[in-house]
């Protein structure tokens, strides 16, 4: 039931970033500290 709940708030959000109601950010930390994740590396190892 979780998954379905933050799968229904995750499509909400899109749909009013869509609907220009909400904006998306970016910021170079956010690029640095995404960059730090593991998963990334992980998926690319995996190819």
């Amino acid at each position: 039931m979780k998954i379905h709940i933050e799968t229904q708030a995750k499509l909400y959000i899109q749909e009013q970033i869509i609907k220009n109601k909400y904006g998306l950010i970016w910021s170079h930390m956010l690029e640095y500290e995404n960059s730090l994740n593991p998963i990334d590396f992980i998926k690319e190892k995996e190819d």
